[in-house]
């Protein structure tokens, strides 16, 4: 699989992990992770984390509870 694909992951608040999107294209994850966290499910309190993988199944980003714990200083939108 390569490494230009992304999958986005999300948990709720009973820690149930769900997928949200898999193997798009970055502007696709983009849009998703923006759609989680700042959402309706995100501002009800529903989406509790929100995980980017690559195609190597390696962490692009994460947020937890309204923060971006990775990458450290946050993420540029990708146009």
């Amino acid at each position: 699989m390569p490494s230009e694909v992304f999958t986005v992951y999300w948990k709720d608040v009973d820690g149930r992990q769900h997928r949200d999107v898999q193997h798009v294209p970055l502007k696709d994850a983009a849009s998703a992770v923006e759609r989680l966290c700042k959402g309706p499910a995100a501002q009800m309190g529903v989406t509790k984390e929100v995980l980017m993988t690559d195609g190597l199944d390696l962490t692009c980003f994460k947020w937890v509870e309204g923060e971006v714990v990775f990458p450290e200083g946050g993420y540029d939108k990708p146009e």
